[in-house]
Order: structure tokens, then sequence, then C-alpha cells
């Protein structure tokens, strides 16, 4: 029997009453959310090869050898954290870590509280988190995973990286893990994975590092936080929704992505469902589908189904969309699955 791991996601849209809705985005002081990522964890079991809680800070305690370092202009930003950012734009409950091991506290980059002066002061920051040496001599399939939770501001163009190096941190193979967010997003707790086996499977010195702005100083605002790093031996099946999305079809823009929309606007283009699938197993995945289902309405979409190799991820659309008959609030899930479910 294959095993797998099914991340599914909910989403909420609104068809309102009114004509037209006004939606704002602003660099500003807001109350945290609850996470509004809803995670299903597989009864499978991870083999853990190395992991890490932070329960010491800087100090590790995963082995003798457990110290983990930093670098960059702004290295010395990374602490140990057990309470949120301590930033002028925290607002009046900071946004903690919902992480397995929160309990006894995890790294944060905390950007806003290093830049305590006025506009006029503020300064962009870059700075790393390194591992210390991780022995996968004996191991070909290993997968990074992580939890984590970010926000960051005011830079558009502003990357964080993680980095895998076998040269003693000569040469990096880096990986983005913010692609899908948008400068000034809420936070929310989430595990990301990464599978490494062709860069770190066999090797004897592995270092991870965990980046604030890649190669160059860019975001002076809000945070990274991170725990429960782990390697993990790389399952023969295992999948990740990495996105979901609700659109509209657009004779201007292509698709939209409003989630408030007048009934004659709804009515007249539907709704249409999608999400991004990746391949975290060790072998393919043989008719991944993407599935939208509204209870409530009796209605549910299936997209075409695609072999999905190891390691790809693709971007996979519902066939059919869904039309509204009359104004109100509308909740749903979409969701993967593969030929065995």
């Amino acid at each position: 029997m294959k095993q797998f791991q099914l991340l599914i996601i909910s989403f909420a849209f609104t068809i309102p009453t009114f004509a037209q809705v006004m939606q704002t985005h602003t660099p500003t002081i807001q109350e945290p959310i609850t996470n509004r990522i809803i995670k299903e964890r597989s009864a499978m079991i991870d083999s853990v090869l190395w992991q890490e809680d932070f329960a010491n800070g800087l100090n590790g305690n995963n082995s003798s050898d457990s110290s983990w370092s930093t670098s960059g202009s702004d290295g010395a930003v990374w602490a140990f954290d057990n309470d949120g950012s301590n930033g002028q734009y925290a607002g009046t409950t900071p946004y903690t870590l919902e992480s397995q091991s929160a309990g006894n506290g995890w790294m944060i980059f905390d950007a806003d509280f290093s830049n305590p002066g006025g506009p006029a002061q503020f300064s962009n920051r870059s700075g790393q988190l390194v591992s210390p040496y991780i022995d996968l001599s004996n191991d070909s399939n290993v997968t990074l995973k992580f939890e984590h939770a970010f926000r960051w501001c005011c830079s558009a163009d502003h990357e964080l990286y993680v980095g895998v190096s076998v040269d003693n941190g000569y040469s990096w193979d880096n990986f983005v893990v913010n692609e899908n967010y948008v400068t000034n997003e809420l936070a929310t707790t989430h595990e990301t994975s990464i599978v490494i086996s062709e860069i770190a499977g066999g090797q004897d010195s592995v270092l991870i590092r965990f980046d604030w702005a890649g190669t160059g100083q860019t975001a002076s605002h809000y945070y990274w936080m991170l725990d429960d790093v782990r390697i993990i031996e790389t399952p023969a099946y295992a999948s990740l929704l990495v996105d979901n999305f609700v659109r509209f079809p657009s004779t201007w823009f292509g698709g939209t992505t409003y989630s408030n929309t007048p009934l004659a606007q709804a009515q007249a283009t539907a709704y249409f469902f999608g999400g991004i699938v990746e391949n975290l197993g060790v072998n393919d995945l043989d008719s991944t589908r993407i599935i939208a289902n509204i209870e409530s309405e009796g209605f549910n979409s299936i997209s075409y189904g695609v072999t999905l190799p190891s390691q790809f991820r693709d971007t996979l659309y519902c066939n059919a969309g869904f039309t509204p008959e009359a104004t109100g609030q509308f909740s749903g899930l979409v969701y993967g699955l593969d030929d065995n479910n």
C-alpha cells in the first residue's frame, strides 16, 4: 500500500449584496489571525535521521557537535525566542510560532526589533543561521523538513532562502521558500519539505543555512521564526498541496482572485479552482489530481490526472466552475489525490 502525506487547504469567499467591493493593502500594524491552513498529518511516521528543536538556542541539542552559527552583516539578529517579535510593528498580541515543540522555544530573525528608529533610520537586513555539520554518509534518499512562519516589509523582491552545502560552505544550493507569498502578508505556521537527495545524499559533512534576504540586504521589517528542523528518509510516496486558488476568468487580467464578488459577475463567469501539487516522494505519483468541494452546495469538480515525477510540481485546474444561485458566504476544500487516493 502506498503511504502518503496529504495537505488540505480550506478556502472561503463571499458573494456580497452590494455592487462593488474595494480592497486595500497597507503595511500597517495588524493583529494576527488564526492559522488559515488546515494540515492533516499522515498516519505515516517519519524516519528521522537528524533533528533540532532549538531548546538550547544556538547551542543546539542534537549531538556532541551541535552548535549553530550565524553569518552575514546582520547575522546577530538571529536569536532564541519564545514570545514572538518584540518590534514596534508586532501589535498588542505578537504572533507566536505554532510548531510541534513551540513550548521549548524557537529561533527568530526579528528584523522589526533590530530596527527601532523612525522611517528615516530603517535599515534593510541580511543574516544567515547555519547548522552544524550533519553526517548523511549512510543515507541516499533524504528530505529536509522544518516548521516556520514569516512576514516581511517593505521590499517586493525580498527572498527567504534555505541553502544546502557539502563543501564546507564554499558553495550553496539554494531554495526559495516564500515564493507563494507577498509583502506584508500575515504569518501562518506551516511545514516545508525539500528533497535534497541529489545534493546531500551519501555526504558526510552537510550544512543547512536559513538566509534572510539571500545575497543582499532587502526587507527591513517583520520576522522569520523557525523550529523543528529535521532530516528524514524520503518516503516512497509523499505529496504536498503547495498552494490553492479561486479564480475568475478575465478578459483584461486572464484570471482574478477576488474573494468578495458581486453576484452578477459570479454568475457571468463562475468560480474556478486549482492548486499546485508537489511530489515529495522517491517514486512517481500516477494520475495526480486536484479536487474542489463545496459541501453546502453539493458542488464537486476534479482536474485531469497527470503523472508527477519525484521532486516535481505541477499546477492543476478543476474542469467545472461553481456558479452561485444567490448571495452569501461559501466555504469549501481543495485537496489532492493520486491513483491510490
